[in-house]
């Protein structure tokens, strides 16, 4: 969710989408929000993925990858990444 309202844009393998790029994706923007969707996955979805975002604050990225089904099998696991914490929730209370 980009606060304030951000300039979304999606890429595949470093080329950029748009809706009716490619058959079966979608994306879909709003205000805050970009979602890319996908419908019928077949081998030429495979591949790496990217949203930008960019407003007056800033720019930021995140990156998925949508593998073949077993692809995974005779793969090392990556390290996990540098997590961001998004939103906290607290509670204080106290007895008198």
């Amino acid at each position: 969710m980009a606060v304030p309202p951000a300039d979304f844009q999606w890429y595949k393998d470093d080329r950029l989408l748009s809706s009716g790029t490619a058959e079966g994706l979608k994306v879909q923007t709003e205000r805050t929000r970009s979602m890319l969707l996908f419908a019928n996955v077949s081998a030429r979805h495979y591949g790496n993925y990217t949203c930008r975002a960019a407003n007056r604050l800033g720019t930021s990225s995140a990156s998925m990858r949508l593998l073949r089904p077993g692809s995974l099998e005779n793969s090392a696991p990556r390290p996990p990444g540098p997590l961001t914490l998004l939103s906290a929730l607290g509670w204080l209370w106290w007895r008198m």
